[in-house]
């Protein structure tokens, strides 16, 4: 399945590597291989990951405690919605489904 991202989750996760290689150059390095890895995961095992709400999955990026891509299944894609936090904002992005959605019906 091919991957595609959701606008704003295309630059969470270009915000999560900036403010992770401000505190360190490694750490910034870490967070987008933490982020390809579990993208590869996701693509390998779609379904995988539970269902948490909206039809969204989470995948947790265990080494950056709290973060976690969300992503749902949509015809032949894995729609990446958003790169999060789980103490910031909880379900901020649960416009992006349906906004998704009704853009590629």
């Amino acid at each position: 399945m091919e991957i595609v991202f959701h606008h704003a989750a295309r630059e969470e996760a270009h915000e999560g590597y900036l403010y992770y290689g401000a505190v360190d150059d490694e750490l910034g390095l870490d967070f987008e291989r933490k982020i390809n890895q579990t993208l590869d995961l996701i693509q390998s095992q779609p379904e995988l990951f539970s269902i948490r709400r909206y039809k969204v999955r989470r995948a947790n990026l265990n080494r950056f405690k709290e973060g976690y891509i969300a992503y749902m299944l949509w015809k032949d894609q894995i729609v990446v919605i958003a790169i999060g936090h789980a103490k910031r904002r909880p379900y901020y992005w649960y416009r992006r489904p349906k906004q998704h959605r009704e853009a590629h019906p």
